[in-house]
């Protein structure tokens, strides 16, 4: 099956027998040498002398622990899709003093908002940067330039589907996280913390963080080369390897791949009639969400697909059946042509379909 699915996306043969290797113990020196080179190469790649936590888990345990490490009181939360959404409510169920801003679905924040906003007082103010439910990549190069003013606000930002898929600079984020499971084209079950100074300087401020995600604790253990807890080690064998593709190939070039991917399925989809839900100034360069002003029955055609081997994605929640999304990462040029194809082959099936039902 091929996945087109905005994550978790297909893993390369290489990766899997990566992942294949012997078990090793997670406090020997085996193990220690794997961490280290796996937070040796993230810092290289995304060019950053920050802390780098490796969790087993989601990255919505990530949302939770930037917001219980860095956060007493009061959050400001930026939505604009279901994912900025989620983050407020994980604000809200750990106790937190929640101010929504939401935009309402893949609409740009209002920077003059925002800006009114962060006059109020908040210790943090929440962000994702890649919005998959609705395909829109945020300016979060403005929204660190409105917290130039406002210093004791930290920016917590998900980077799950940017980083890798797009260019993303950490320095100026105080809370960076993402999944492998997305741009890193792995299997899914790690999260990458990347916290400054200002951060970890705030989370020796905060109380009851908990102990699994307490970044305190991870920075313990990390700085001795160990994960505070057991590991996903096979994950991170996977994460190594492709640390070093992308090290060989150069972050350059391994987001100009999702770019392509996203520019050959743009033009081919726009030259069938079909709409895009987000601007061009503002689409994602790792998922592509398509609206169906085609009146297609987008579950159909996701089966019909499906059934060739090619597996895309409806609508996020209430644009279910409204939209339909196709992914970019993990996937080849090659692959994505195929796919088109197969969509092309649908498209022309249902016409006639309709001629004949006409008649």
């Amino acid at each position: 099956m091929k996945l087109f699915i905005p994550g978790p996306v297909a893993v390369s043969e290489e990766i899997m027998e990566e992942m294949g290797r012997p078990m090793i113990g997670h406090r020997s020196k085996e193990f220690q040498e794997l961490f280290r080179n796996i937070v040796n190469d993230l810092k290289y790649i995304l060019n950053t002398e920050n802390d780098v936590f490796i969790l087993t888990s989601s990255a919505t345990g990530g949302m939770e622990a930037a917001v219980k490490n860095t956060v007493n009181r009061k959050v400001l939360c930026l939505s604009n899709g279901e994912f900025g959404r989620r983050w407020a409510e994980i604000a809200r169920l750990s106790g937190k003093e929640v101010t929504e801003l939401d935009f309402g679905d893949g609409k740009p924040f209002d920077t003059s908002l925002v800006k009114e906003e962060l006059g109020k007082g908040y210790e943090a103010l929440t962000v994702v940067i890649n919005e998959t439910s609705t395909g829109i990549e945020n300016n979060i190069e403005e929204i660190k330039e409105l917290l130039h003013e406002h210093p004791q606000t930290l920016l917590l930002a998900d980077g799950v589907t940017a980083v890798f898929g797009t260019r993303v600079a950490p320095e100026g984020i105080h809370v960076l996280l993402f999944g492998t499971q997305k741009a890193l084209a792995l299997p899914p079950g790690l999260c990458v913390i990347i916290a400054d100074k200002a951060a970890m300087e705030r989370v020796l401020q905060v109380k009851n963080r908990g102990y699994y995600f307490d970044f305190m604790e991870n920075k313990r253990s990390a700085e001795k080369g160990f994960t505070l807890t057991t590991p996903n080690i096979p994950l991170m064998y996977g994460l190594r390897a492709q640390l070093r593709n992308i090290k060989h190939t150069g972050i350059e070039a391994w987001i100009r791949r999702h770019e392509r991917n996203a520019m050959i399925t743009r033009e081919f989809l726009e030259e069938r009639g079909f709409e895009m839900f987000i601007d061009q100034n503002n689409m994602s360069k790792t998922v592509t969400v398509v609206v169906n002003n085609m009146g297609l029955d987008t579950s159909e055609m996701i089966t019909v697909l499906k059934n060739q081997g090619f597996e895309i994605a409806n609508g996020y929640g209430k644009l279910a059946g409204k939209t339909f999304r196709i992914g970019h990462m993990g996937v080849s040029e090659r692959d994505t042509k195929v796919l088109l194809e197969r969509i092309d082959a649908y498209l022309a099936d249902r016409t006639c379909f309709l001629k004949a039902t006409a008649n």
